[in-house]
Parts: C-alpha cells; structure tokens; sequence
C-alpha cells in the first residue's frame, strides 16, 4: 500500500518540473515486495526530474534495489546496505520458472547500476552480507559516501 502512494509521487513531480531535483531518502528501510522494488526502481530509471538517493540508516534488500535506480545514489558513512539472494517467503506461492526470472531480474538491476559482471554480482548476493557505506561504494551500489547534511 505504501509503495503505491510513492510510485504515484515521481510522475506527479515530473509535470510539475523536470528541472527539480526529487530526493528520496532511505532512513531505515529493511525492504519488502520485490514486485513493488521493481516498480519503484522502473520509476526512477524513467524519471524526467533528476533523482537523488540517500540512504541514511539503511537500504536492505528490496530497497537496494530502488536505490539502484536513483540518478545519484548516497549514503552517509554509517549507513549499511543488506544484500541477499532472492528468496521465496514461505507463503511464497510462485512457480520456479517465474522466480529464477524474479532472480535474473535483480541481477541485472545490480550489474546495470554497477558496471560488475554478472559473475560478481552472483557472488555477492550469495554473500547474504551487510555492506558498510565504504563497501557500497567500493562495489559501485553508491557513488558517494555524503559527509554533510541535506537540511
């Protein structure tokens, strides 16, 4: 439900300005749907308004990845990134052929943001890890690490 009311912010500001700059920031996001991600993260690829990301706290799994589709994407230093492998929820009903297709999806946001090969990121999501700021920066999940305040 709440993915819903953001997705409808991103085109409403584009047709207020394609100038202005939209900020979203991630202050303590643990993740979610990866359906909606998808959504969210299309939003910000297509987006006419320059889009920044700044994660705060943290962007863990489905968040990361609407992350990746913010023209500039931050991340204060104490900030960690949690970055996994899909996996079906145990209420998960969804067939394999569809999942392993969800599973490339994700890949393809990561090694698209990144410029890493398929092979690295594979690597990383089986990782299941929590990335420091620095380590996001360093794996191109982030172009910055931000040292000041937005306000």
């Amino acid at each position: 439900e709440e993915a819903y009311k953001i997705r409808e912010v991103i085109p409403f500001l584009n047709k207020l300005s394609a100038k202005e700059t939209i900020a979203i920031i991630f202050d303590d996001c643990v993740g979610g749907d990866a359906g909606c991600a998808f959504w969210m993260y299309e939003d910000r690829i297509f987006s006419d308004a320059p889009v920044i990301g700044l994660v705060e706290k943290q962007a863990s799994s489905a968040a990361s990845i609407v992350l990746q589709g913010c023209h500039k994407r931050l991340a204060y230093p104490g900030a960690k990134m949690f970055i996994h492998n899909a996996y079906r929820g145990k209420d998960c009903i969804v067939d394999n052929n569809r999942f392993q297709k969800m599973k490339n999806k994700v890949y393809r946001v990561y090694v698209q943001a990144t410029g890493k090969s398929l092979k690295e990121i594979k690597w990383l999501c089986a990782q299941n890890k929590s990335l420091s700021a620095q380590e996001a920066l360093e794996w191109r999940l982030i172009h910055e690490i931000y040292k000041q305040s937005l306000f």
